[in-house]
């Protein structure tokens, strides 16, 4: 069981090979660049760190729409949040007033987005890329600050 696990992912990694290296290659020019401002200005040590930001944020995106896909968990959110839109409550069948989500803020953004006219399946996707943008760049600005505040 534990050798066709070890395989599983040993196959993964091969075939994910190219992402991986550029992945590495990327956080590996960042370091070097950044040690090799150690005299330069602030302004230009930010662009270095905002521009190794950026190159791991693109990197991370093009990842993740590699995967991108929805799973059959995510429409039982979709029919809540279309039922939402449509007036009906938050409700899985008109009139059954069942509980049967677990995150009550994502549904309600969908079901508002889709009162507005979004199609559900496709905001979720991009909702699901801005978000992992957005975790990119905050991890960035706690981590700059947690290091400025300590040096």
């Amino acid at each position: 069981m534990l050798g066709e696990l070890a395989k599983i992912y040993s196959d993964i990694l091969l075939a994910q090979w190219v992402q991986i290296l550029s992945g590495v290659v990327a956080c590996l020019a960042l370091v070097f660049f950044e040690g090799r401002l150690g005299h330069a200005t602030d302004a230009r040590k930010n662009w270095v760190r905002r521009a190794g930001v950026f190159l791991l944020m693109a990197v991370a995106l093009g990842y993740a729409w590699e995967f991108a896909w929805l799973g059959d968990d995510a429409y039982i959110s979709f029919r809540y949040a279309r039922n939402f839109a449509r007036g009906l409550g938050l409700v899985f069948n008109p009139g059954e007033w069942v509980e049967g989500f677990t995150n009550f803020l994502w549904t309600f953004i969908l079901g508002c987005l889709n009162f507005l006219g979004a199609p559900i399946p496709h905001t979720a996707l991009l909702l699901n890329l801005l978000t992992l943008a957005g975790l990119v760049w905050v991890t960035d600005r706690v981590v700059y600050v947690s290091l400025d505040r300590r040096l």
